[in-house]
């Protein structure tokens, strides 16, 4: 008898390290799943990077899960996990996902902890867990040309007053003293957004995304231009109108002479043909561009607010009537969207916003960070982080946030350009 339960204490505790063993071995596997890593809508060179980074983060780490890395020509092939443009697109594909399931993906909160409170308003909730995280930013900027100040005894730049009045003054000696890639979709769209939430508010601005999203939404074909000058009477037309700030300040700035009347086809490599030869005084452009621009062209130009060499205003590159507590600074965005349930996917993202990765990536990209603790490049990218923590969640350019389809976005954006041309008559 004695013998026998010798066997079964025996036999138990056999049966218990199995036991173990199995749900260590369960355990284990979860926190060791492979990942399926997309990317959509990035430029080579970023994807690379966040190649190479990821690659460089896991190779001393033991047992870590194989990471396999997709190129995606659409958002709807299957991956645990996109780094893509934050906007339109990235909700609609949020939206599709099938709440309720057992496999939803899940992200706490508190992986977010090292950002501004700006930026955790930029994620993305389903079932009260994060699905979305932004991950890099970029910005509008304003860059002055110093040579330019001292010649027009210039000694505030604060606010569009202040802007117009330096480029009027600037005139006599700058051809056309605000120049900008009015040729580039992106870049119009981008401006027009600046200009929108820096005369008339983030209402105005959210307005304009709901109607333009809408209009193309509720067609099953690529609508013609009549039809996308319908749109425009709506949005453009009267002061009431959302964009109508916007579009009437650069007719202003055409009828005055300040920006050339052909501003809408000049391109990025004209922008800085102009800025080399000191054509133009001011140059409204974007901080990635702003990283791709010769050492030739930038010499002598300084982004606001530190033109002056006092900080310039309090309110960001951006001049407005508001104060920092009512700003929301136009920044594209890039950000990682889970699609499964993942262990392995939730600690990447953790490692893509810790601040060795975030400096590196900032360092790599010029951009700026969303860590709030991480070294930045420079000047510039630490002051994108500085007023976005300062000001109210970022907006997403109308390009990103209204449009899904790059060829409405292009048809929009010319109508929208001949229709600022028709308003300057």
């Amino acid at each position: 008898m004695e013998k026998k339960r010798k066997i079964i204490i025996i036999v138990g505790a056999v049966l218990a390290l199995v036991a173990a063993g199995v749900v260590a071995g369960i355990c284990l596997g979860r926190g060791n799943q492979n990942v399926r890593l997309g990317f959509y809508d990035l430029d080579s060179e970023t994807e690379d990077l966040f190649v190479q980074l990821i690659k460089d983060s896991y190779k001393d780490v033991e047992k870590a899960p194989a990471i396999t890395f997709e190129h995606l020509d659409t958002v709807g092939q299957s991956v645990d996990m996109i780094l893509m443009p934050m906007g339109k697109l990235q909700d609609k594909l949020i939206s599709s996902i099938e709440t309720g399931k057992k496999n939803n993906p899940s992200l706490p909160v508190s992986v977010m902890s090292d950002t501004s409170t700006s930026i955790r308003q930029k994620a993305v909730f389903m079932e009260n867990n994060v699905v979305s995280v932004p991950l890099l930013m970029d910005n509008v900027e304003l860059d002055v040309y110093n040579d330019a100040l001292a010649l027009t005894d210039t000694t505030q730049l604060q606010t569009w007053a202040d802007i117009e009045a330096f480029a009027l003054a600037s005139k006599n000696n700058f051809p056309y003293p605000i120049v900008f890639a009015g040729a580039d979709a992106e870049t119009t769209l981008s401006i027009f957004t600046a200009l929108t939430e820096s005369y008339s508010g983030r209402e105005a601005y959210q307005e304009a995304v709901n109607s333009i999203s809408r209009f193309f939404d509720e067609k099953d074909y690529m609508p013609d231009s009549s039809e996308i000058r319908e749109l425009l009477e709506e949005t453009v037309q009267s002061p009431e109108s959302p964009l109508y700030a916007a579009a009437s300040t650069l007719a202003r700035w055409m009828n005055s002479g300040l920006i050339h009347p052909d501003i809408f086809n000049m391109t990025k490599r004209d922008v800085e043909i102009y800025m080399e030869n000191h054509y133009s005084s001011i140059i409204i452009t974007t901080l990635s561009d702003h990283r791709s621009m010769s050492n030739q062209a930038l010499k002598g130009f300084t982004s606001l607010p530190r033109a002056l060499g006092n900080g310039g205003n309090s309110v960001g590159f951006f001049p407005s009537v508001r104060p920092a507590s009512q700003r929301y600074l136009t920044c594209p965005m890039i950000s990682a969207v889970l699609l499964t349930k993942n262990r392995s996917s939730e600690k990447l993202v953790k490692t893509m916003l810790s601040e060795a990765f975030q400096a590196k990536l900032a360092f790599d990209t010029g951009l700026a960070p969303v860590n709030s603790q991480c070294q930045s490049p420079d000047i510039q990218s630490d002051d994108v982080r500085f007023f976005v923590a300062a000001t109210n969640a970022p907006i997403t350019p109308l390009n990103q946030a209204a449009f899904a389809d790059k060829k409405e976005m292009e048809a929009f954006t010319q109508e929208l350009k001949a229709f600022v041309k028709m308003m300057r008559k």
